[in-house]
């Protein structure tokens, strides 16, 4: 049924009859979906929480699933990077998109990570994405807007990611624009 609503969601936006405001990817500039998502691990202390209750920080967003063997590394290296960063001013958030949110726990179980892991075994939030590939990262400053994201990952990847990041640190976000940042790689 997943896979009939998004090839029904493919067909409807070529042939513009969209069914919502996102017929394409997500581009930077453009805001971040307020989804509601559950946690996927049982262990965590939240039930359903909404995306915009990080915004106010730069959100590192990163969208994996447990047949993903780039996501073998990712996770685990994101994972380290979340031990220096700080937390008060920037947070990583996962999503799982496994449609068995038991497959994603027993990959967490081989490779742990300290942040907020989230599930979407209905596609909503990758429908909202327009995911390409995985793993699929997206980078937000402290209001919600897109201003990096990439597709698939190796281990140079991280570096890209930390000079986005120390750029939202060091730069007057009001000052950004959407030209500035239309920085996409999709060719990662």
């Amino acid at each position: 049924m997943k896979r009939f609503t998004a090839l029904l969601s493919m067909v409807l936006c070529f042939g513009n009859y969209s069914l919502s405001n996102h017929c394409y990817a997500l581009e930077p500039g453009e805001s971040m979906p307020n989804l509601l998502l559950g946690p996927l691990r049982q262990d965590e202390n939240r039930t359903m929480t909404q995306l915009e209750h990080w915004q106010g920080k730069i959100i590192l967003l990163d969208f994996w699933a447990s047949w993903c063997g780039p996501c073998r590394l990712s996770l685990p290296l994101l994972n380290a990077y979340y031990q220096t960063i700080d937390h008060q001013q920037i947070t990583i958030l996962a999503i799982n998109v496994d449609e068995n949110p038991a497959k994603g726990r027993a990959f967490l179980q081989r490779f742990p990570v300290s942040y907020t892991v989230l599930s979407d075994p209905t596609g909503k939030a990758a429908a909202a994405f327009q995911l390409q590939g995985m793993p699929a990262t997206f980078l937000f400053d402290q209001q919600g807007i897109l201003r990096f994201k990439s597709t698939g990952f190796k281990k140079s990847h991280l570096n890209e990611i930390k000079q986005q990041v120390s750029r939202l640190l060091t730069t007057d976000i009001q000052s950004l624009t959407t030209t500035e940042n239309n920085y996409n790689r999709e060719k990662l």
